[in-house]
């Protein structure tokens, strides 16, 4: 019994994070059907041309610091990534669906073949250090392309994780 395999694992979270995020779902439900009914078709918006640059900033700085905690191993690439990939579908979503008549077929071809494989890519990419991490505890270098930069091969540690042991050298 002290050898810890008897008891449950430990939440990563606290408990009331599911509890939380499920209330914020269902209450999402009802919300969503208010404004099924209530929003008009059409919107004039004053800000339209500020809320598209500042979305495209943010997700260009998401982008950014994928790319660079890639280049580091980051264990916290798996994060960063997973938000890119968010972001680039709204993105997408938002392209088509605010698009003038005349601009449908560039925003709906962009989105299905530049916008959504890159969300795709940037799962991709946090699926693979997720499961690297998991594995090993450490984001290896890729040896061949790595090593024309660098000379050195050391693993980059992982900070803990709340609840988790730490994994033994042997």
């Amino acid at each position: 019994m002290g050898d810890g395999r008897d008891e449950a694992p430990r939440r990563p979270t606290g408990w009331w994070v599911a509890p939380l995020y499920l209330a914020m779902g269902l209450v999402l439900a009802p919300w969503t059907v208010v404004l099924l009914q209530t929003l008009p078709n059409r919107a004039v918006s004053h800000n339209y041309r500020l809320a598209w640059v500042g979305f495209d900033v943010l997700l260009m700085l998401s982008m950014c610091r994928t790319a660079w905690l890639a280049w580091r191993r980051s264990p916290f690439v798996v994060n960063v990534a997973s938000a890119t990939a968010a972001l680039l579908v709204v993105d997408a979503w938002f392209d088509v669906t605010t698009a003038p008549v005349h601009g449908i077929l560039q925003a709906c071809v962009l989105a299905l073949f530049v916008e959504l494989p890159a969300a795709v890519l940037s799962l991709l990419i946090a699926g693979r250090a997720q499961v690297q991490i998991a594995r090993g505890a450490v984001l290896p270098r890729e040896p061949r392309l790595w090593r024309m930069w660098e000379q050195r091969d050391v693993p980059v540690p992982v900070p803990p994780v709340e609840g988790v042991p730490p994994r033994s050298a042997g």
